[in-house]
């Protein structure tokens, strides 16, 4: 029976997973290794890893990356640090099984076709990092940390679905870490538009939302981190997953 996908969205810096807070403050968490078993053991359908590394983009981690990929009981997407065709083959290498664009895309977009075509558009993530103004949907560049205003955001979904990309995550940037909730008046506006397996990320509040969304929206991607690294007020540490929510 079809149902929408709980995908944890981990963080990885210097083999370190942290949390951070609107790309901010970054909080360690623990060693990836150690967390993925504890999501092997919970069955998780789905693993995001993002490497907010900076230096990455020059040097992958590879011996590194092979050792948590093969760790994966789940299928992975691994983001935040490809910039090349040549880049992406080492990480099909190895053992990911899609690989997701996000900044890259506002210098080279054409970058989804080139990989698309060599290892399927299935295997191609486009990353959307979203921030609302005035009841406008803009892109957000978080290297330098502003708003694309001069990109259409319309246009833009149109194109990278044109060009191959096999999944989209809409990101709503000013909600990550806040467990406030996803930002739903963007994803209303956009989800019309989207004729490919969808992704929401940041903000994910609770269980209550997970079940919100599998009711209202239908097998999408419901992606998450504090929910699945943290409980109770005091956000101690405790790696979770709901199992066996949709009956």
């Amino acid at each position: 029976m079809l149902k929408s996908r709980i995908i944890p969205a981990l963080l990885l810096d210097d083999r370190g997973i942290y949390k951070t807070i609107n790309f901010q403050n970054a909080r360690y968490i623990g060693d990836p290794l150690n967390i993925i078993k504890i999501f092997n053991d919970k069955l998780v359908d789905e693993i995001i890893i993002c490497d907010i590394n900076r230096n990455r983009i020059a040097s992958l981690d590879i011996d590194y990356l092979k050792d948590i990929f093969q760790s994966c009981r789940m299928p992975v997407c691994y983001a935040g640090s490809i910039n090349s065709l040549g880049q992406a083959s080492k990480l099909y290498s190895i053992g990911v099984e899609k690989l997701g664009l996000g900044n890259v895309l506002l210098e080279k977009i054409h970058l989804i076709s080139e990989i698309s075509k060599i290892f399927g558009s299935q295997s191609v993530v486009s990353i959307l990092n979203l921030v609302e103004r005035d009841g406008k949907i803009f892109l957000y560049d978080y290297r330098n940390k502003k708003i694309k205003s001069g990109i259409d955001v319309f246009n833009f979904i149109k194109q990278i679905q044109e060009l191959g990309c096999g999944e989209i995550i809409l990101h709503f940037v000013e909600n990550d870490g806040g467990m406030c909730g996803y930002n739903y008046q963007i994803i209303d506006k956009i989800i019309e538009n989207i004729h490919v397996p969808l992704v929401f990320l940041g903000g994910l509040s609770s269980i209550d939302e997970i079940l919100k969304i599998n009711d209202i929206y239908k097998f999408k991607g419901i992606a998450g981190s504090s929910l699945f690294i943290y409980k109770g007020k005091l956000k101690s540490v405790l790696i979770n997953y709901p199992t066996n929510l949709f009956k």
